[in-house]
């Protein structure tokens, strides 16, 4: 009597087909490994903007608070873009205070960037304010992590001064003040290489 069962040939296509499909399978989970990873990134990175430009926002509110005339020469950004500096009278005396944004080089970690708080020595109503000391606090407002691995990641923060006529906090009368707009990097225009959002502060303490 004739027995029947599988042939070598439809046993390697059996395992031919396994394979592909575990193949296919351990693809699949690879690109959803990789999408939760950068989900997580981005809303770490976002995270730390949204905190970031919170405590910016109140930082900058006190600038040229105390000063009489405060204008343009008490709030300053520098070329790159990266550092925004700005003098106020906080408890009577006289402060030089700043923020700016820094790569970190890190020897067995990616590079990254970091926006941190700055404080003058010396500070006083007359120098420039480009020309003073400066010492960066010890903890960063917010760190921003490498994911690209880069070399030198680009800037995550980017300022700029000018007199507007605007009005504080979006409400009263619109006058002429020092207005200062922030251009962070999202998380989306990090991926995109496009340009983010602006954000304006009308500085209060400031009349042109």
């Amino acid at each position: 009597m004739k027995q029947a069962g599988f042939s070598l040939v439809s046993l390697m296509i059996g395992l031919l087909i396994s394979m592909l499909c575990l193949l296919g399978c351990m693809s699949l989970q690879k690109s959803l490994v990789q999408v939760t990873l950068e989900a997580r990134s981005d809303a770490s990175h976002d995270s730390g903007l949204i905190t970031a430009l919170m405590q910016l926002e109140r930082d900058l509110y006190g600038a040229g608070f105390g000063i009489e005339g405060a204008d343009l020469d008490d709030v300053v950004v520098d070329s790159s873009g990266a550092r925004l500096l700005w003098r106020s009278v906080e408890d009577g005396a006289l402060v030089c205070r700043g923020v700016e944004d820094v790569l970190v080089t890190i020897s067995d970690e990616a590079n990254r960037r970091e926006l941190v708080r700055l404080r003058a020595s010396g500070c006083n109503t007359t120098s420039d304010l480009s020309t003073l000391s400066w010492t960066p606090e010890q903890t960063p407002l917010a760190r921003f992590i490498n994911p690209a691995q880069t070399a030198t990641p680009p800037a995550v923060f980017n300022f700029a001064v000018a007199v507007a006529n605007c009005a504080p906090y979006g409400l009263g009368v619109q006058q002429e003040h020092v207005q200062i707009a922030v251009s962070p990097l999202t998380s989306v225009a990090r991926h995109n290489s496009g340009t983010s959002s602006s954000y304006e502060f009308c500085l209060p303490n400031t009349y042109i």
